[in-house]
């Protein structure tokens, strides 16, 4: 490691902390623009004078306080990292949170606090400061014995011990954690992820290696791998905890809202994070800090008493008949290892009597605490089975499950937009299933698999048979340039539908782009017109969204029923808007056929042997997954002879226009 010695700010390397004689300070703070690097700073040996007086103000106002007290060495990560190489930049990840331990003291500098604060004052700019929303400064907090925090005019403002209890409010870490009366490994896996929920870092990879040594872990660092950092350490912290609360997050419902007797299927969506074991990023352990650890006994006892009612079997004839043991030794142990496959767990799992339910439900290790009342009830893990391919060969042990209670099996949760992946499991009387239900259920352990999230290039971007998914709100949509342009020689021109229309945008002396009105709820639509000057023929493209799915149809307007035009193809101001016919649904049940998830190949052809439009809505390999792009194609009798009034475009006059996304959010 290397340190900065705190009289001159020269640079000294040292084989570890044990090597400092006399110890050393390190600094903790926010990163600004400008900070002086490890080059930077080996390049003021070379000018005269003491290089010191030539740091920025940051680095000498430490020097100088670690100086004064008492402290020949001091750390900062600008300027004691040499990040050109790779090598010392990983060993420095990999040992951060034990050279903060290893401090004497560790200094806080709060850039945005003043001098004459009240730390435990509301609303007082020590709970305000950026400083508790980095990542990094997490396990700086956590680390370091001795924590001074200090204004911006570098003066003592208190310590982690006389801080502890408003640290805990701002933080959300135990000040018993902080002071360490506990244990940082006594704490679940859940309630130390969701210390870091709220918390942001400049680069993605680091919401998991600032989070290394909390969880005691070490794994290469790899910038540019993206979420899939924070999935390895979830499968590091897997290999050396037996820690369930790690797949405790998301949300919850009773035990009583699982079809665990239906065998119907229902598609997932891949891009959706909480249909995966493991989760995305730290913000998904929000909610996870009362869930903790117990013994896969009592998770079991809690399971079988809910299942039977607590009343046709003992804990010991449940343990011996449906769990294969006798009544002395001791329950199976669950076990999980990743695979290219998922991730293989023997678990025990609540499933329909005949083994070909489509959903079932995994016990969990853990348990809620409820901080008011320190009531606690059981956690399970939905698990939905994925389809197998017709005439597939996989095996039924190999057969992959994802996570989470399908959207449209639920009405309430549809406005959250997210699935629900864990059951409360409550074994009060009040809460048990009707009898005649809990003895078509078994309770039994099984070795599966469960699905892990691919890696960003290889996330499916269309379901079965090529059929475009229905992406998570908000959605956007994209006519190409081009298309505008070929519609253009066509003599189609967009205009408004009744109602609010899409805005047109100019560029470069041609049409840039198009963009519609905002679809702000269920069953909210707009249409996209366009029209032929000449002719008076129109079509409109309509968008929309029913509950989850997103729909899109089209409706033709002959020339006989069209208004007239300016001759520049703009609607005139004293003309009426087109009476196309607006296809308003009120159910899933009337828009399920236009709804584009059902379409092969992500297209079909709306209109007859006259007029038809072929719509096909695909994905762009570098867009957002939320992105559709829309082609149009025009056909018939019709629209075959139709032409632009005027000049008409060609490619070999026509200047490539930019790309303008037509964006239609919808919530």
């Amino acid at each position: 490691m290397w340190l900065l010695s705190t009289d001159r700010a020269v640079l000294k390397y040292f084989n570890g902390p044990e090597d400092v004689k006399g110890g050393y300070a390190i600094l903790s703070h926010v990163w600004k623009k400008q900070e002086q690097s490890f080059q930077e700073v080996q390049g003021l040996l070379y000018q005269d004078g003491v290089p010191r007086d030539r740091t920025s103000a940051k680095l000498r106002e430490s020097c100088m306080l670690a100086e004064a007290h008492g402290y020949q060495w001091i750390w900062i990560d600008t300027c004691c990292i040499d990040k050109s190489s790779s090598a010392e930049l990983s060993e420095a990840i990999n040992s951060m949170f034990e050279w903060y331990a290893r401090a004497q003291v560790c200094y806080v500098f709060l850039h945005d606090v003043p001098k004459h604060e009240q730390p435990d004052a509301t609303g007082s700019a020590f709970r305000r400061s950026e400083w508790f929303t980095r990542g990094w400064t997490l396990q700086e907090l956590i680390a370091s014995d001795l924590v001074v925090f200090l204004s911006k005019t570098w003066t003592v403002l208190g310590t982690k011990a006389s801080l502890a209890r408003v640290l805990e409010e701002v933080s959300g870490i135990d000040a018993d954690v902080l002071t360490f009366r506990r244990k940082l490994s006594d704490v679940s896996i859940a309630r130390r992820m969701s210390w870091a929920a709220g918390r942001r870092t400049t680069r993605v990879e680091d919401e998991a290696y600032a989070l290394m040594g909390i969880f005691g872990v070490n794994m290469p660092t790899i910038y540019g791998e993206g979420r899939r950092a924070f999935q390895r350490l979830q499968e590091e912290i897997i290999k050396q905890s037996s820690d369930q609360t790690i797949f405790a997050w998301g949300d919850a419902v009773p035990f009583s809202s699982l079809p665990l007797t239906t065998r119907d299927t229902h598609t997932f969506r891949a891009r959706d994070s909480d249909s995966y074991l493991l989760a995305s990023s730290p913000a998904a352990f929000t909610n996870s800090a009362d869930i903790v650890p117990v013994s896969m006994d009592v998770a079991a006892h809690i399971a079988s008493n809910l299942c039977r009612g607590g009343k046709l079997r003992t804990m010991q004839s449940f343990i011996r008949e449906r769990l294969g043991h006798a009544a002395t030794s001791r329950m199976h142990v669950p076990e999980f290892t990743v695979t290219s496959h998922g991730v293989r767990c023997r678990l025990l799992i609540i499933e329909d009597r005949t083994g070909e339910s489509s959903f079932s439900a995994a016990v969990l290790a853990c348990q809620h605490v409820c901080s008011d009342t320190g009531a606690r009830t059981g956690i399970a893990l939905v698990l939905q089975r994925s389809d197998t391919p017709a005439g597939s060969n996989t095996a039924k042990s190999s057969v992959q499950y994802h996570t989470g209670l399908p959207l449209n099996l639920n009405a309430e949760d549809r406005r959250h937009h997210r699935r629900q992946r864990l059951l409360i499991l409550n074994s009060a009387p009040a809460h048990n299933l009707p009898h005649d239900h809990a003895r078509r259920l078994t309770i039994r352990w099984r070795k599966l698999y469960l699905a892990q999230q691919p890696l960003a290039q290889d996330r499916l971007r269309f379901g079965s048979g090529g059929v475009a998914l229905v992406p998570t709100i908000p959605l956007r949509f994209l006519f190409p340039s081009w298309l505008l342009v070929e519609l253009d020689k066509r003599g189609f021109r967009s205009q408004h539908a009744p109602g609010p229309g899409p805005v047109v945008e100019k560029g470069a002396g041609s049409v840039a782009g198009l963009r519609t009105p905002v679809l702000y709820t269920r069953w909210h639509m707009r249409s996209v017109v366009f029209a032929n000057a000449a002719t008076g023929e129109a079509f409109a493209i309509q968008l929309g969204r029913c509950e989850d799915a997103l729909w899109a149809t089209v409706s033709f307007t002959p020339a006989s029923s069209c208004s007239s035009l300016a001759g520049d193809g703009t609607v005139e101001e004293e003309d009426e808007a087109y009476p196309l016919e607006v296809h308003q649904y009120t159910s899933p049940d009337e828009c399920e056929r236009h709804h584009i998830s059902c379409w092969p190949d992500g297209s079909k052809t709306f209109g007859d042997g006259d007029r038809s439009v072929r719509l096909t809505f695909s994905r762009r390999q570098q867009e957002p997954d939320d992105l559709y792009v829309v082609n149009v194609q025009l056909a018939g009798h019709v629209y075959k002879g139709v032409r632009r009034v005027g000049r008409v475009f060609s490619q070999e006059d026509h200047e490539p226009v930019p790309v303008v996304e037509l964006a239609g959010v919808i919530r």
